[in-house]
């Protein structure tokens, strides 16, 4: 368990904003008629270290960054020591990364509760040839960032696709990373589940990468990928201490995911 206030720096930049409940519940937003929503939620590292990835590997993805919050509409970035001690909530956020030349929408593969392949779907929305293989780049990067990862709630609502004014798809922004990178959230009953397909064993894969030999390539990448570098580098980035307690057990889990991603893209 990780606290944001062991990670704090004096100089730490905290962008303040005012608690507004949002309708879940569990997130909360703040927004102005001039300014895009921004969303607010407990600290979780997983959510800078996916950005992180992301960025490593050009997808596109949600910004992160350190938030207070106060019961003022503040909209501004201080240093920590700036307001430490004055009741200030320290939670992380990011801002909504939808525009106004977009139009936005999830695809609900599930019948019955129960997911299918939903990628020939979403692909068939696809108004171009050329469309059709640039969302399909998109979405397997996106399934190999997801195993290596240790993605777990990948589901339909968590995977925003955008169109053009000339129709064109692409996979929105990736967000909502923490139930990923713990061991504790492996489901034993499958490898990979996504609401665009579901990978429940080894061989599910090998099926796959037959008709979708790219998968083996953007899988096999993340062989050089160091998760502590990583997660250092995303602290770093926002001038937070990293707790070096946690460095083992990210080192383990990258072992652990580079064994079963050595088993997944294994020629036989």
């Amino acid at each position: 368990m990780i606290s944001i206030y062991e990670c704090l720096r004096d100089n730490t930049g905290i962008y303040l904003i005012r608690d507004e409940p949002w309708k879940s519940g569990r997130k909360h937003f703040f927004s102005r008629s001039d300014e895009p929503r921004i969303f607010v939620k407990n600290f979780n590292h997983a959510e800078f270290i996916g950005e992180t990835l992301c960025n490593m590997k050009n997808i596109k993805c949600a910004h992160y960054f350190v938030a207070g919050v106060g019961l003022k509409k503040e909209n501004r970035i201080v240093n920590y020591s700036d307001i430490k001690g004055k009741g200030y909530d320290i939670k992380i956020a990011s801002s909504d990364f939808k525009d106004s030349e977009h139009t936005y929408f999830s695809v609900n593969c599930r019948t019955n509760l129960e997911p299918f392949n939903g990628l020939e779907l979403v692909l068939g929305l696809c108004p171009s040839e050329d469309n059709k293989n640039e969302l399909t780049e998109e979405i397997i990067k996106m399934f190999a960032l997801d195993v290596f990862m240790g993605q777990q709630d990948r589901y339909f609502n968590n995977m925003i696709f955008s169109s053009d004014v000339m129709g064109n798809i692409h996979l929105a922004n990736l967000y909502d990373f923490e139930i990923s990178l713990k061991s504790t959230y492996i489901d034993s009953d499958f490898i990979y589940k996504n609401d665009l397909h579901t990978f429940k064993d080894i061989d599910s894969f090998k099926d796959f990468m037959h008709k979708y030999p790219r998968l083996r390539e953007e899988l096999e990448s993340y062989l050089d990928i160091d998760l502590v570098d990583t997660a250092i580098f995303s602290y770093d980035l926002r001038n937070l201490n990293f707790p070096e307690h946690i460095a083992k057990y990210l080192k383990d889990f990258e072992n652990d995911r580079k064994i079963l991603i050595k088993q997944i893209i294994k020629n036989e």
